[in-house]
């Protein structure tokens, strides 16, 4: 690899010069050798990149790998002939790198099953670039997974108390009717029902 790897140009982007140790810079869904689609927020030489690590890749099912290279991190998950890769700052967290490839493979392989393996290089770029791009961002600026996830316990414990409430309304139905039956000499009611 050469020495100046990586040139973000942040010209354009004020708000990313100071944030940029958190962000996801590229993002790239490979068959082979051909991109299918990408995704930068920050300008770049990520296409260059791409070439010169590409060859390193394992191409295994199921691996996913990292390579550090100075200050910048390439991960990558591989899966029956595609590459999901992504490049970050080596201070990102690399969890949540690979959690992002993950939600970006669930995402491309459920809407493209039938036609990644088939499609020309490229095929994608208008149609999958926005969910790219909405994913990119939220996993770069942290859109908050912790608010995220409190959310959704909140979600779920307020179902657990509906569940609970709508059996415990149930139960308490069923004992009444009982009590009501038991004292009216039986299920049909025949002393109370005249």
């Amino acid at each position: 690899m050469s020495r100046n790897l990586i040139h973000p140009s942040t010209s354009n982007h004020m708000f990313e010069i100071t944030n940029s140790e958190t962000k996801i810079f590229f993002v790239a869904i490979i068959r082979n050798d051909e991109i299918l689609v990408k995704y930068s927020q920050l300008n770049g030489n990520y296409d260059e990149i791409l070439e010169q690590v590409k060859s390193k890749f394992v191409k295994t099912n199921g691996v996913k790998m990292t390579f550090n290279y100075e200050n910048f991190c390439f991960h990558y998950i591989f899966n029956n002939t595609i590459t999901y890769f992504c490049i970050t700052k080596d201070v990102f967290d690399k969890l949540k790198a690979f959690q992002f490839l993950e939600r970006i493979k669930l995402k491309f392989e459920s809407q493209y099953q039938k036609r990644m393996h088939t499609a020309l290089p490229f095929a994608f770029q208008a149609e999958f670039l926005p969910t790219l791009a909405i994913e990119t961002k939220r996993y770069s600026e942290n859109l908050s997974f912790d608010k995220i996830n409190e959310v959704e316990r909140a979600r779920k414990f307020f179902l657990k108390k509906i569940k609970f409430i709508i059996v415990f309304t149930i139960l308490a139905l069923i004992v009444v009717y009982f009590i009501v039956s038991m004292s009216c000499g039986g299920f049909n009611l025949p002393k109370c029902i005249k």
